[in-house]
């Protein structure tokens, strides 16, 4: 039901404002999504921002995703297979916001994100606003922070690295 979109220039994404000769509004007109979302699982992401902080750990260089309809902030772990960008989410291991979250940007004073909050519309956390910091502690995250399919599966590269008993255990998936 969400995409998130990988924006390229000439490419189309359904703004029919945009400056582009399509009429169609079917999803076969627009450029594949890099995800596909359940309104389940997120329901309304509001913005895509690089981790660019050294101050993230092993975070650094990943992509995240803020999510105003959940009130979470997921991981987007992603590859380019035949010129085609493909991926998922994963919710951080951190609480649920009050409200949506969005508008992230991380501090050059502290190397931390901060992020602003609010409830209007489509999303499930119903508080009237919020301002929150959200930092990395050094604790293990056990987060894929990339991916890479084959033809007989996925091999995840996570950000702390996971015993044996921990990545074969379907419970933990």
């Amino acid at each position: 039901k969400n995409r998130v979109n990988w924006v390229t220039k000439g490419g189309y994404y359904g703004n029919h404002m945009g400056y582009h000769d399509k009429k169609s509004t079917a999803d076969t007109e627009m450029e594949p999504p890099l995800v596909w979302l359940t309104n389940k699982f997120n329901r309304s992401p509001g913005e895509l921002v690089w981790v660019n902080s050294d101050k993230w750990g092993p975070l650094k260089g990943s992509l995240i995703d803020i999510s105003y309809g959940m009130g979470r902030i997921f991981v987007v772990p992603h590859e380019k297979v035949n010129g085609q960008l493909q991926g998922g989410e994963v919710a951080m291991p951190i609480p649920d916001f009050v409200t949506g979250v969005m508008r992230g940007r991380f501090s050059p004073a502290d190397g931390q994100l901060y992020t602003c909050g609010m409830f209007a519309w489509a999303g499930n956390k119903n508080h009237a606003g919020g301002f929150y910091r959200v930092r990395y502690t050094g604790k293990e995250l056990n987060l894929p922070i990339k991916l890479k399919t084959h033809q007989d599966g996925i091999s995840f590269t996570y950000s702390s690295r996971l015993n044996k008993s921990t990545a074969e255990d379907p419970k933990n998936y």
